[in-house]
C-alpha cells in the first residue's frame, strides 16, 4: 500500500476509474446500495451522474476531498475510507482506468 498526495480540486474530483478498494483493502459498496440511503452522497442524490456516481462501486470524489474515495462496511457499519489511487506513471490504455489519468500529460509526435 503507498500513500499518494493528491492537489485538491479538479484532478482527483474527475478521476472516474475503476479502483474499487478502500486502503483498508476492504472492497466498495456499490454507490446505488440501500445502505447508502441516509447517506447525502450516493447515487440518488441530485447530479450523481455528474460526480461519476452510479450503479457501481468505484472509488469517487465528489466532495472535493484529498483523493477519491468510497464507502465500506466495517463492523457492521457503513464508513468511508480513502481508496489507494496512483497517479499515472506512464501512458496507455490500462493506466486510463486505474490512476489519475487526468494528471498525466502525454506528448504526441503527431
Amino acid at each position: 500500500m503507498s500513500e499518494h498526495t493528491f492537489p485538491r480540486g479538479e484532478d482527483s474530483v474527475s478521476y472516474r476509474g475503476r479502483v474499487n478498494q478502500a486502503v483498508n483493502g476492504k472492497t466498495c459498496l456499490h454507490w446505488n446500495s440501500h445502505l447508502l440511503l441516509d447517506h447525502s452522497i450516493n447515487a440518488f442524490m441530485e447530479d450523481a451522474a455528474s460526480y461519476g456516481i452510479g450503479e457501481h462501486n468505484f472509488c469517487r470524489n465528489p466532495d472535493e476531498d484529498e483523493k477519491p474515495w468510497c464507502y465500506i462496511r466495517k463492523n457492521h457499519k457503513v464508513e468511508w475510507d480513502f481508496c489507494d489511487v496512483s497517479l499515472c506513471s506512464g501512458t496507455g490504455k490500462e493506466l486510463e482506468v486505474n490512476c489519475l489519468a487526468v494528471v498525466c500529460m502525454v506528448q504526441s509526435s503527431r
